[in-house]
């Protein structure tokens, strides 16, 4: 997904492609090494992760997308809370962290239209 959300809200700016890939080729490997190795994963996992919502974001506020950028990032907010209290939640927060980026979809697609200038539809939402 890091790289397809990328390229779709960068609107041609190809350096946010290329760490894209560079994050995704260095996660792949690291995860590849792990299986060998039967190493398990660690904490760093789930900050590059955070690393890579951080750099589509980016590419959203480089183009001033900012009500777009607000909806991804308030999608992730929530479900970061709901992620947070997994225990609480009986191990259903991680459920429901993937439920609550359902509006984050939107508000990518919603940013990838306005990056190819095909923006001239009144918006629904």
């Amino acid at each position: 997904c890091l790289v397809t959300y990328t390229h779709a809200v960068s609107e041609d700016f190809y350096i946010f492609d290329l760490m894209a890939v560079a994050l995704n080729f260095g996660s792949a490997g690291l995860f590849v090494f792990r299986q060998l190795y039967s190493k398990p994963g660690s904490k760093a996992d789930s900050l590059r992760a955070v690393g890579g919502i951080c750099l589509y974001l980016g590419a959203m506020l480089w183009r001033r997308d900012l009500w777009n950028f607000l909806g991804v990032f308030c999608s992730y907010a929530v479900g970061g809370i709901f992620y947070h209290k997994n225990d609480a939640l009986g191990k259903w927060g991680h459920g429901f962290f993937h439920l609550a980026l359902v509006p984050c979809t939107h508000y990518v697609l919603k940013s990838s239209v306005a990056a190819l200038g095909d923006d001239e539809r009144p918006a629904l939402f």
